[in-house]
């Protein structure tokens, strides 16, 4: 920006009146090339459609950074200019020259640059208070004075440390009643966990539903009186779980468990009130009693072989054993695959993988137990890390007691409303 072009290029539009650079160098206490140099500095790349949208730029914005950039031009001794700007009129009011017409307003209105020194010392005195600063404020915050302000903002000094005082009421007000908000929601949860069960009970009664995250609190702090796991899928597995209140009434849910620290847990349908009839039973059972014959496990060596292509895979991988060569992971792997599985025992699922103990047996009647671990995802492969051991089966015949169970509903099963199945 050149400066002979600055009174074409340059127009702020302020409280309605259109400044030059001429007008804000006046303001300033400076000369026009020094705002023009200035201006390319601190905003390059501007123009008229950002000039005119820097409402405050004569009054605040630019007068604040420009003079603590350049603190000569704050001086009287900077410019020839800038002594005018601490002229002093009637009434001994020294003003900034952008306050043209201070005196006519004061006139109008029956003020006296007094009693607009009084309003201005409230207003300090409310901001010192801890009044939240509005815009004319703010003015007040950064260290203006009343007979600096632009003209058009005079008259809204009269009643300011009122207006600053009734907006720190609101603002206090308005915190006080977020304030007992959040309590009141603080105490409604602690009476929903302290009741949890009450609380949940009462709207199942009402026949209400549940929430998801209602559901998942029910089976939290309802205790469970039996647990049945269902088959897994490729990321949940199933459970129908059974709980208990404490005065004696059982409820069934059936949810998803999340077999991944990325799969949450999912609760398609609401809590079902059911009633419970036990009865003991005296079955006829098979005892098995596993025993090694080849001692100790060991540990798998190194390395993967490729799979065989031989037709007996079963006698070829017995044979290794029988001559105490230790199978690869792969032909662990194998051996699981091709061998009967006679009995398996599962155990308890750990982040990634389930243990099993498989017993294999063989087309002449010899038995294998394999120990190794399943994949709960598809990110997680089957491995083993014991060698198949020979063992032996001894089957006796007995009895055992058992409870049956028989589980009849009360009210008919829900689907949970917000999982877009039809109740």
């Amino acid at each position: 920006m050149t400066p002979d072009k600055r009174d074409d290029t340059i127009r702020i539009c302020e409280g309605g009146i259109r400044l030059s650079l001429t007008d804000v160098a006046g303001m300033l206490g400076t000369t026009p090339e020094r705002i023009a140099t200035w201006v390319d500095e601190e905003l390059p790349g501007w123009n008229d459609h950002l000039a005119e949208a820097i409402a405050d730029f004569a009054t605040r914005e630019v007068a604040t950074i420009y003079r603590k950039g350049n603190p000569a031009n704050a001086e009287a001794g900077g410019d020839e200019s800038a002594s005018e700007t601490k002229e002093s009129s009637s009434g001994d009011v020294r003003r900034h020259p952008r306050t043209k017409g201070l005196d006519s307003i004061l006139r109008a209105n029956g003020w006296t640059p007094e009693f607009m020194q009084a309003e201005w010392d409230k207003a300090i005195a409310a901001l010192e208070d801890g009044c939240p600063a509005t815009t004319l404020g703010i003015f007040v915050r950064d260290g203006f004075t009343w007979d600096t302000l632009p003209a058009h903002l005079v008259p809204r000094v009269v009643g300011l440390a009122d207006r600053l005082r009734a907006n720190k009421e609101r603002h206090d007000a308005e915190a006080a009643e977020a304030e007992a908000r959040r309590r009141a929601e603080a105490d409604a949860r602690r009476h929903y966990i302290d009741h949890v069960e009450e609380v949940l009970v009462a709207k199942l009664d009402a026949g209400v539903e549940l929430t998801e995250d209602e559901i998942a609190d029910f089976l939290d702090y309802v205790p469970h009186y039996l647990d049945e796991e269902g088959e897994d899928g490729r990321w949940t597995r199933s459970v129908t779980t059974y709980c208990r209140t404490g005065d004696g009434r059982f409820f069934r849910v059936d949810w998803q468990r999340g077999l991944t620290e990325m799969q949450s847990d999912t609760y398609y349908f609401q809590p079902v009130e059911v009633t419970l009839h036990e009865e003991e039973r005296t079955i006829p059972v098979i005892r098995r009693t596993w025993q090694e014959v080849t001692g100790e496990t060991v540990l798998w060596s190194a390395g993967h072989a490729p799979a065989s292509g031989d037709a007996d895979v079963e006698a070829r991988l017995v044979a290794k054993l029988d001559a105490g060569e230790m199978l690869t992971e792969d032909e662990i792997g194998e051996f699981l695959e091709w061998l009967d599985h006679y009995d398996e025992d599962e155990g308890d699922d750990g982040r990634w993988s389930r243990p099993v103990t498989t017993y294999c047996k063989t087309r002449d009647g010899r038995f294998f137990r394999v120990d190794w671990c399943k994949g709960l995802t598809e990110y997680q492969e089957d491995w083993y890390d014991s060698q198949p051991v020979e063992v032996t089966l001894t089957e006796e015949p007995g009895e055992s007691t058992v409870i049956v169970r028989t589980w009849t509903e009360v009210k008919a099963r829900h689907r949970h409303p917000g999982i877009g199945n039809p109740v």
